[in-house]
């Protein structure tokens, strides 16, 4: 077991001088792409789109400013239905499900960008629900999660039977289940955070076009739904 940890570490500690090195290299041209072509606009306090309305909180325990959509809905006692975005998305995924607020209020969480409460560890993220859901006084809800934010909801329900209701999980998967799984994240979180946004994105993009290149590919398909 001693072993196995070992190689595990050495094996991430490679990977993550490796990342390092590469992203040296990446053009300073990049990082002005990178902000021109982002895929949707930033989102303004106050801004509405199908019966949501974009607001903003300020935790006086955190200091964390949180933002999140809003749908209410006709019933003010209605119980709370919060929704959790995937790793390159945001709130916007969920303003098609406003039909929902007939039976819940509706809330879809925006996870901060960049923020003092990321230190590179999952926990990180039930942190950020706990300060929110404490801002709110909101006991109890039901959850929603989509692919990262998926096992993101996957773990916090399992850190709070009593509070979570119900969970629906979309395109998900179980993240860090295992001591080694840990030791593999925090590694790969701990080189991440070194670098700016740019450079993970040029990263991201170059990984995904090798992975699908050639014609006969069968992922290939994908390129045109990524804008790869």
């Amino acid at each position: 077991m001693l072993l196995k940890e070992f190689m595990t570490r050495l094996t991430i500690n490679i990977i993550g001088k490796t990342i390092d090195t590469g992203l040296q290299f990446v053009p300073r041209r990049y990082k002005n792409h990178f902000h021109e072509n982002s895929l949707k606009p930033p989102l303004q306090v106050g801004a509405k789109i199908n019966n949501w309305t974009y607001k903003e909180l300020l935790s006086a325990e955190s200091g964390i400013i949180h933002r999140y959509f809003y749908c209410p809905g006709p019933k003010k006692d209605a119980p709370v239905f919060l929704f959790l975005h995937g790793l390159i998305f945001d709130s916007r995924n969920f303003i098609n499900q406003e039909k929902l607020s007939d039976t819940w209020q509706l809330i879809a969480y925006d996870f901060p960008e960049s923020s003092e409460a990321y230190r590179g560890d999952m926990n990180d993220f039930r942190y950020l629900i706990d300060d929110f859901l404490d801002c709110l006084k909101i006991d109890t809800l039901y959850l929603c999660g989509v692919s990262f934010g998926g096992g993101i909801a996957l773990r916090y329900s399992a850190a709070h039977i009593r509070r979570i209701k119900a969970l629906v999980l979309v395109s998900s998967f179980v993240m860090n289940s295992s001591k080694y799984d840990r030791i593999k994240s925090r590694g790969i979180a701990k080189t991440l955070l070194k670098h700016p946004d740019y450079k993970i994105h040029w990263l991201i993009h170059t990984i995904l076009k090798f992975s699908f290149s050639g014609k006969k590919n069968p992922l290939s398909p994908l390129k045109q739904m990524i804008h790869i």
